[in-house]
């Protein structure tokens, strides 16, 4: 059952679908027993979109300087184990790899180590997160199923912060990507 959310996730995503895989995530959400996670179901992150594609325009500029940058590639932190400050890196590339597969040309960043920016606005998820990792009683075994819609979910989420922020346009025109550490489902956008 998780192998298979991992994988349906997996393909809306790739496919472009970032909305239907936060719908068919949601749903399967609403849909397990008791409340952890819950509180995700229509929530967004509240960071201004202006100052994440400005944050991203810097680094752009800053780097084309130095190299012509091909490509960005936004990582939020380790999310569901690190629950006290969620956030996010950005990398530049001299390079991009379209092929969904190939990710092995994101260790090759040329960018310096750049500003991380604080996530806001999913505090609630974050206790819960807090609550699963440590098992404190409040959540059980049976929670599994909740906690993996809800990472898979975050990452969505983030994904969807990042499309609205380059929507707003970019300095160049180059692919963006963002994922959580760790995962290797990766939206595109600008492709």
């Amino acid at each position: 059952m998780i192998q298979n959310l991992w994988q349906t996730t997996s393909a809306y995503i790739r496919d472009g679908n970032l909305a239907d895989a936060i719908l068919f995530l949601e749903a399967g959400l609403a849909q397990c027993e008791g409340q952890g996670f819950k509180s995700l179901i229509g929530a967004d992150f509240t960071n201004v979109p202006g100052r994440i594609v400005g944050n991203i325009n810097d680094l752009i500029n800053f780097c084309d300087r130095r190299f012509d940058v091909r490509a960005v590639y936004l990582e939020m932190n380790g999310f569901d184990i690190n629950t006290v400050r969620w956030y996010f890196d950005s990398f530049a590339y001299r390079q991009y790899v379209k092929d969904p597969e190939d990710l092995d040309w994101l260790g090759e960043r040329e960018s310096p180590t750049w500003p991380d920016i604080t996530l806001t606005g999913l505090e609630q998820v974050q206790a819960d997160f807090e609550r699963y990792s440590k098992r404190d009683g409040t959540f059980k075994l049976s929670d599994d199923e909740p906690a993996e819609h809800a990472m898979l979910l975050v990452m969505c989420k983030f994904g969807k912060l990042v499309q609205r922020s380059v929507s707003e346009g970019l300095v160049k025109h180059i692919p963006v990507l963002s994922t959580a550490h760790d995962y290797d489902i990766i939206a595109r956008f600008g492709d």
